[in-house]
């Protein structure tokens, strides 16, 4: 049960970005399940002005932390820039954390490229910040795909493979972002971070095309095999879930249930049990083909969802662009 390859169905599904943000017991605030920024500005957008923004709070920002607190979370595009950060700059921290995050589901305009930020307010551009991205107030629950604490990362081989794939295969890789970190089988984003992986092996300059590299056969196939192993991983999660209701829902003859409590017939739950299972594979669960059009199919939502976030008409971008349009047009008054 192979998969396509990558360059067989749309780029689309796997071109939104997973933003990863890194969050330690003392930033930022977290509430509901989500997290707000350590300013949390009242009222509205107009309360801070691009002088503050400037003087307060990008002149003082260091790469995915702040030194003092603003309206801001910084989170990164970047898997190795938010490992590094969080065993580095966050070394002395306790409960360390990286949030995956899924930009879609973030307010539409409430995120923006720090160096682009900086630019606008007459910083100049700084590569430290080249993979960083400023998400303004907060970071709604429902945005929040996964968290990995710090001990989890350590633990799973992620610090070792992540420069070195030559160690590992697509099935390791799957254990590890699956059974390890907690990333559900059934996400595109996780078939993303696989890739990331992968590509650090084939990938050997900036300008190399990627769907030359999606094309090749070698890629091909362990794009497929790990593909199968998150089918069955996600196969297995939904026969368990469904033998949760073993012992009401499968035995129909009243010698069944009898059998099912007895503690002496272990051997006729397990075949009972074994009978279930199977007749829910059949019935429930999807096949490889189903199985992968609908993830592929999320992924394209969700190229969609960030396509209608990151927009300059709407939220924080679209009160920068008329702040900057207004800078501009009292400094032509002024000549």
């Amino acid at each position: 049960m192979k998969a396509k390859g990558v360059g067989e169905h749309s780029r689309h599904s796997i071109e939104a970005p997973i933003f990863y943000g890194v969050v330690c017991s003392d930033s930022p605030t977290e509430v509901e399940g989500g997290f707000r920024s350590g300013l949390d500005p009242s009222g509205e957008l107009e309360t801070i002005s691009t002088v503050q923004l400037c003087s307060q709070f990008l002149s003082t920002h260091s790469p995915l932390r702040s030194s003092k607190k603003s309206p801001f979370t910084s989170v990164t595009n970047n898997l190795k820039h938010a490992i590094y950060s969080a065993f580095s700059d966050f070394h002395d921290e306790v409960d360390v954390a990286i949030l995956l995050i899924r930009p879609g589901k973030l307010n539409p305009g409430g995120y923006i490229e720090c160096n682009y930020l900086r630019f606008q307010c007459g910083l100049p551009r700084d590569t430290n910040f080249d993979a960083e991205v400023l998400v303004w107030r907060e970071i709604p629950a429902e945005s929040i795909l996964c968290r990995w604490n710090r001990l989890q990362i350590q633990h799973s081989g992620l610090l070792s493979t992540i420069d070195n794939y030559e160690s590992e295969l697509p099935h390791s890789f799957g254990k590890m972002l699956v059974d390890v970190l907690g990333m559900n089988p059934n996400h595109i984003q996780t078939k993303q971070v696989f890739l990331f992986l992968l590509l650090r092996k084939y990938k050997t300059g900036p300008t190399e095309d990627l769907q030359t590299i999606y094309d090749s056969p070698d890629f091909g196939l362990k794009v497929g095999d790990f593909d199968d192993f998150l089918y069955d991983a996600a196969r297995r999660s939904w026969t368990d879930q469904m033998l949760v209701h073993v012992p009401m829902n499968y035995p129909r003859r009243a010698d069944a249930v009898n059998l099912l409590n007895d503690p002496l017939c272990p051997t006729i739950k397990v075949q009972l049990t074994n009978s279930y299972s199977a007749s829910v594979e059949v019935v429930v669960c999807p096949t490889f083909k189903s199985w992968w059009m609908s993830r592929e199919e999320s992924g394209e939502m969700e190229w969609e969802q960030y396509r209608k976030t990151d927009v300059p008409d709407q939220g924080f971008r679209k009160w920068l662009k008329d702040a900057m349009n207004t800078i501009r047009l009292l400094g032509q008054r002024s000549r």
